[in-house]
């Protein structure tokens, strides 16, 4: 007898073992309580009462497109079901732009029947919640309503495409899909699939984010005896506008601190998780109870009213936490004032890690007033200074210097001659040399830095890094120049980086260019055929920049 083909045989040696992988898996599930892969059989097939008339009361309405026939002469209103023609609608209709409809007056967005557009084809999604025929399931349903092109809307339960089903039973949630929404790069389609799927991942993810949520007059009975049965659905649905109703639903049930957070009252706590915008581990929901939810004492909840409560304020005060303590990243504990700790969680600009040096050493407002003035990350960088060189935070002088730039770029210059990384007289000698290039005309000056004091401080008062650049200028990698007004020869106006004679860049406050500013830009131009005159006078061997 001929055997069969190696190659075949694993191929069924594959298709066994991803099987057995499957069933095992399944029992799993049952084992724990989860749902069956075929629980999605669970569900009605019938429609939820009501769900038809919300479909035309709320979904129609909003369907405000003209929708026109190859040819764009003829369409029909999807508002109001008029047939019309591009000469009664004043012009002819095209993709995307809008027309007026003779019969009911509204301006509408003209879309080419079965084109390309999403609109084209669906109207929207809907979703719903619905028990399931054992008793035990809330299965949450989710279509698409796809398009009638005649306008009419006589069957609308023929126009819903189910597309994906999430199962809810106890603390247990499952999701099946029977289409399945692809996106690579900028590109995105959809494929029906053979039946139910059950999805083994993130049973969060969407096909689709914006849809309209229908929640059944009685769905306290609904949810009654499930993993939902204290839900506060239609509470969420008014404090919210049912923004992401599918997530709050799934997440209730799976995770305990959901409904302890909402019922307590931080609803904008929980309403950041529902959405997608909460601060990640600052909250963690599968406790069962708000105070092993936290990386803190639940006592210090009642710093702010419970409605200023976000994720992003539960995490600072995790952070302020370790400071006071004490911790790796904090070793030094501070003590802070009830209300030093409402100004640290609030101040949601300020990194707390970058003021760490500066707290315990005055008040934690004013820190925070004078670092937000200053710069953050200047300020940032200015107590690292500080720290380094041993310089005495407790002296308010030091910790909040009335002129901040020159004493950032005082402690800079201390730092960086410390660690050896600028040759001070190298630097000196290097812009002595380039002085051959100062010019001015037109009440426009140009003239190289002196120290690295100076670069530091021009890099302060326009935002920008050019103070990095001392030990390149000290050792002729590169030549910094300032660009000032005749009549202010000391104000930071431009700051322009010469190199091997041709202008690298030459920028302003926050990094915006000279080629923004015709004056600068011609004034350099003029400038660099000065040098080159320069530099053909200058004896051999002598370098341009």
């Amino acid at each position: 007898m001929e055997s069969r083909p190696q190659k075949r045989l694993m191929h069924e040696l594959d298709a066994w073992i991803r099987s057995a992988r499957d069933e095992a898996e399944n029992r799993r599930r049952v084992a724990a309580g989860e749902l069956d892969d075929g629980d999605y059989a669970l569900c009605p097939k019938e429609l939820p009462p009501g769900l038809e008339e919300f479909v035309r009361r709320m979904m129609l309405r909003s369907d405000r497109f003209i929708l026109y026939k190859h040819g764009n002469l003829s369409g029909t209103c999807c508002l109001c079901g008029a047939h019309i023609t591009a000469g009664e609608a004043g012009k002819r209709f095209k993709q995307g732009e809008f027309a007026i409809c003779p019969a009911c007056g509204e301006e509408l967005q003209c879309v080419l029947m079965g084109g390309a557009s999403f609109e084209s084809n669906y109207v929207g999604n809907i979703a719903t919640v619905q028990r399931g025929r054992d008793g035990a399931t809330v299965f949450v349903r989710f279509w698409h309503l796809m398009r009638d092109n005649s306008a009419e809307w006589k069957d609308i339960p023929g126009k819903l495409k189910e597309i994906v089903r999430w199962g809810i039973r106890g603390n247990k949630a499952a999701k099946w899909e029977a289409e399945h929404k692809y996106n690579y790069c900028m590109s995105t389609w959809r494929e029906d699939l053979d039946g139910w799927t059950r999805v083994n991942g993130k049973i969060n993810d969407f096909p689709d984010y914006r849809y309209y949520f229908y929640l059944p007059e009685n769905w306290r009975d609904i949810f009654a005896g499930t993993g939902l049965r204290y839900c506060e659905a239609a509470q969420y649905e008014r404090s919210t506008g049912k923004k992401n109703m599918i997530r709050f639903l799934l997440d209730w049930a799976r995770y305990p601190a959901i409904e302890l957070y909402w019922k307590a009252g931080y609803k904008r706590v929980v309403g950041e998780r529902v959405t997608g915008r909460e601060t990640r581990n600052a909250v963690n929901w599968r406790k069962h109870s708000i105070r092993d939810s936290l990386e803190f004492p639940a006592r210090f909840l009642k710093l702010l009213p419970r409605e200023d409560w976000t994720t992003n304020r539960i995490s600072r005060m995790a952070d302020l936490w370790k400071i006071i303590t004490g911790s790796l990243d904090y070793p030094e504990p501070v003590k802070l004032k009830d209300e030093e700790l409402v100004a640290l969680i609030t101040s949601e600009n300020v990194v707390l890690k970058w003021i760490y040096p500066a707290l315990g050493k005055a008040p934690a407002g004013k820190i925070v007033e004078y670092a937000e003035k200053q710069g953050i990350s200047l300020y940032r960088d200015y107590l690292e200074e500080c720290r380094e060189l041993q310089m005495g935070l407790k002296n308010r002088q030091i910790l909040f210097p009335q002129n901040f730039s020159e004493a950032h770029a005082r402690t800079a210059e201390l730092v960086a001659i410390r660690e050896k990384k600028i040759d001070m007289e190298k630097f000196r000698k290097r812009s002595v040399a380039l002085e051959r290039y100062i010019y001015s005309e037109s009440g426009i000056l140009i003239r190289p830095a002196a120290t690295p004091a100076e670069l530091i401080r021009e890099g302060t008062a326009l935002s920008h890094c050019v103070g990095r650049y001392a030990k390149s200028m000290s050792e002729g990698e590169t030549a910094i120049f300032f660009v000032r007004r005749e009549d202010e020869p000391e104000k930071p106006w431009y700051t322009l980086e010469l190199r091997r004679g041709k202008v690298v860049q030459c920028r302003t406050r926050y990094n915006a260019s000279y080629e923004t500013c015709p004056e600068v830009l011609e004034f350099v131009g003029r400038w660099l055929n000065y040098i080159k005159k320069v530099d053909r006078k200058k004896a051999a061997g002598t370098p341009a920049a």
